[in-house]
């Protein structure tokens, strides 16, 4: 099966999904013997699920039905309980046992070994109750539909920071993910992980909703277009606000032109995904008196002292406001 997995990649709509998958892999053997006349790459991506399932979400039902990577077709898992199995229950996708859950689990991949024949899908998405009362539910599916997008998102940068020196994030997002899912979009400003054990990590653990801002997905250009005082929300709650403070110098090449809290970004768009934002910065945020800075802001404007290099550029936006990116298209 590895051998097929660089051709599977680039096949639609696997290569244009953005989100995790999860695979149930078969061994070789079974591969050849299950449909001589098959197409084995055909095969193999009917048996690719569009989506993160686990083996504890697989369990959670008796019966599901999941979407394939190949259009039109869903894999139905069944689940068994025997009378004394209380923390264990057999899983089948499309009447094949599971025999070896969760092989590879990262967050964004699931590998599930089967033991068993694999055999084309014969599942319809549509077929049975799904196809009925579609138009009643299409609300209830489309909200689901975003929540999922949103779940997979947050999984998506999650094993992206892994990667990248940012692990302690990406736990930390794990640790809050119910908290997190609940948000159509997210910014969130991260400390790598030497800078986190070396020096200053305590005050970030200890703060992490501080450097979480809620329902924006501001990326590198965005922050960018963002006036000196503008107020952006945290999870930290209400009068926890982070704000801009240093106005754009104009500069594509610098990072150091978009301050938030006087703090430089030291690696913007370190993830940056449909729903979701990651800067890196050198230092957690300090909490600064906002109403404070507004006077100081009104009262440099009024004396004509304003400049490009103070905290709040050149006073264009004396009053802080709320930021004017919208959210992103769901």
């Amino acid at each position: 099966m590895a051998s097929e997995a660089p051709l599977l990649a680039r096949a639609p709509p696997l290569a244009r999904w953005p989100g995790a998958i999860t695979v149930f892999a078969a061994p070789d053997a079974f591969l050849q013997a299950a449909c001589p006349m098959c197409s084995r790459r055909h095969l193999l991506e009917q048996h690719i699920a569009m989506g993160y399932y686990p083996y504890s979400k697989l369990a959670a039902a008796a019966t599901m039905k999941i979407p394939s990577a190949s259009v039109g077709f869903c894999i139905k898992v069944a689940t068994e309980r025997g009378p004394f199995g209380i923390h264990y229950a057999r899983i089948y996708a499309d009447g094949v046992e599971v025999s070896h859950p969760e092989l590879y689990n990262d967050g964004r991949y699931v590998v599930h070994g089967l033991h068993g024949f694999l055999r084309p899908l014969t599942h319809s998405c549509f077929d049975g109750p799904h196809h009925h009362h579609l138009t009643s539910r299409s609300a209830a599916a489309s909200a689901a539909t975003a929540s999922s997008v949103v779940r997979i998102m947050i999984r998506d940068a999650m094993a992206r920071l892994r990667d990248g020196g940012y692990g302690f994030m990406a736990l930390a997002m794990r640790v809050k993910f119910a908290e997190l899912e609940k948000f159509a979009n997210l910014t969130l400003f991260a400390i790598d992980d030497p800078a986190i054990f070396v020096g200053g990590g305590h005050d970030y653990v200890s703060a992490v909703r501080f450097h979480i801002v809620p329902n924006h997905r501001l990326t590198r250009a965005d922050l960018h277009r963002l006036r000196p005082g503008t107020v952006l929300p945290t999870l930290a709650g209400e009068g926890q606000s982070l704000v801009v403070t240093h106005y754009a110098t104009g500069s594509a090449s610098s990072n150091d032109d978009v301050r938030i809290n006087y703090i430089p970004i030291k690696e913007p768009d370190v993830v940056v995904n449909s729903r979701i934002a990651v800067h890196g910065v050198y230092v957690p945020f300090p909490r600064l008196h906002l109403a404070d800075l507004a006077v100081a802001s009104a009262t440099d404007q009024t004396n004509g002292t304003c400049g490009v290099g103070e905290p709040f550029g050149d006073c264009a936006s004396s009053a802080i406001t709320s930021p004017k990116r919208q959210v992103a298209p769901g």
